[in-house]
């Protein structure tokens, strides 16, 4: 399972998708972190966001390479997979912060939710791609 492929599209897409996060998170919804940044905690280092962020990428690359005969190959398969894994993932897991924490926008919900989409997509897009190199070939695993 761990071909030279997982390898490069889990580094190709932790990059793609951290800065990704960085330009979505960090500059067009700053304005609504920084309103209720009361809520938030600011002690925490970024680094760790950074790192969780990588954890969440090697978590969706593994479950896509195990996966990813049920989606198809290719771009089209990544991103089929990546949408189901956003839905699965952000759509419960989002509304928990809007039911614990008082002062969150209910539309802040919906963007993060739809932000988890796209998030999911992108890099479900990147994966598929490169795990079908060389193009048009499933890799086999097995062989690095």
């Amino acid at each position: 399972m761990f071909s030279k492929n997982f390898w490069i599209a889990m580094l190709t897409g932790g990059i793609a998708v951290n800065v990704l996060d960085i330009v979505v998170r960090g500059l067009f919804l700053k304005d609504i972190f920084v309103t209720h940044a009361t809520e938030l905690r600011t002690d925490i280092n970024p680094v760790w966001f950074v790192f969780f962020g990588f954890l969440k990428i090697v978590i969706f690359v593994w479950f896509f390479y195990t996966v990813r005969g049920s989606f198809g190959g290719g771009a089209r398969g990544g991103m089929r997979f990546g949408l189901y894994y956003g839905i699965a993932l952000n759509v419960p897991a989002m509304f928990f912060p809007y039911m614990v924490y008082k002062g969150i926008p209910y539309f802040y919900i919906w963007l993060t939710v739809a932000y988890g989409l796209v998030w999911g997509m992108t890099l479900g897009v990147i994966v598929g791609k490169i795990s079908d190199w060389p193009y048009g070939k499933n890799p086999d695993d097995s062989n690095s």
